[in-house]
């Protein structure tokens, strides 16, 4: 029997420049300021071109160029920010701008270093992927904080030297892929937990654990069908519902299995001796598994590949785009 591998495709949510600034032509602290939005905007621009290339561009070392253009952009916004000198002594303003930019990159670079605990056993990867999500809501909850103390600090600013702040518009695309990274991982989680169970209970197979088997087994079908519950009932991503129903398809595949075959074959291990009948019925089983996972996890591949093209812009220019 075939293992099962995964498909993760990373994002990271991009981040909005906050206001933008109207006053008196000439005005010292308005130019003290349009420094910082100026940096603001550059670190930005930066990230959104990094996930447009992650999502639309094949070639990988492409794809890695633009992510060094982000460290590198935050890293040289950094070092010229903490440069700046007070304004007037007050340094509230360049202080939590040099908090906001680390924070966006320590979220950026954790998005990227724990994508490779992905790819150990399944069973500890499982592990690995909860404490993945952790690190980053734990990494976007300081983010947002060090956002919102940075909009203060402007709001502050701004009010001491008589500057009138307009809130910028919404970035509608900015807002899509934030909302299709927040729905594709809801749905990645579900299928992940099941593909872990199966994963153990392939585990158990290739030892000849019966015990280990039935212990899966139930794990699986209890995980199928909370997963079910939930997707079943979850809408499409504005109307779009290929991903969703993939994932069904294939979770549905498992919970077939769990309630069916794999019962089958973990009472034919436990058995001393086979008939002919037993020795049917378990290559009957792994015969049907290898002959429907993998194209049921490549749908599923291919839909979530879909959904993340049709929502998040392509890069303005590239010649290796899929």
């Amino acid at each position: 029997m075939k293992k099962q591998s995964f498909f993760w495709s990373l994002t990271l949510a991009v981040l909005a420049v906050p206001v933008l600034l109207r006053a008196q032509d000439g005005a010292d602290p308005l130019r003290y300021l349009e420094q910082f939005n100026a940096e603001h905007g550059a670190v930005t621009a930066r990230n959104l071109e990094y996930i447009q290339y992650s999502v639309h561009v094949e070639d990988y070392v492409e794809v890695e160029k633009k992510r060094q253009e982000v460290l590198r952009q935050m890293d040289e916004t950094i070092k010229r920010t903490a440069a700046m000198p007070a304004y007037k002594g007050n340094a509230a303003m360049r202080d939590e701008m040099v908090a906001t930019i680390k924070s966006y990159r320590e979220s950026f670079t954790i998005e990227f270093n724990e994508l490779n605990l992905l790819k150990q056993e399944s069973k500890e990867s499982f592990e690995a992927m909860e404490a993945y999500f952790k690190a980053q809501d734990e990494a976007e909850k300081k983010l947002g904080q060090a956002s919102k103390r940075f909009y203060t600090a402007q709001k502050t600013f701004a009010k001491e030297h008589n500057i009138r702040l307009v809130e910028a518009e919404e970035n509608s695309e900015v807002e899509q892929i934030n909302q299709v990274n927040a729905y594709q991982r809801a749905i990645f989680l579900k299928y992940f937990k099941v593909s872990k169970h199966n994963a153990v209970f392939m585990d158990a197979l290739a030892k000849e654990d019966p015990k280990g088997m039935e212990r899966a087994r139930m794990l699986l079908s209890n995980d199928t069908d909370a997963a079910l519950l939930v997707l079943r009932k979850m809408p499409g991503f504005k109307g779009d519902v290929a991903y969703r129903d993939a994932a069904i398809k294939l979770i549905e595949f498992y919970d077939q299995l769990a309630e069916d075959g794999f019962q089958k074959i973990t009472a034919i291990k436990r058995k001393k001796e086979l008939t002919q009948e037993d020795v049917d019925i378990f290559n009957g089983v792994i015969e049907h598994y290898n002959g429907n996972a993998d194209g049921l996890l490549k749908n599923y591949n291919d839909a979530l590949n879909q959904l993340l093209r049709n929502n998040v812009p392509k890069p303005p220019t590239s010649t290796k785009r899929i």
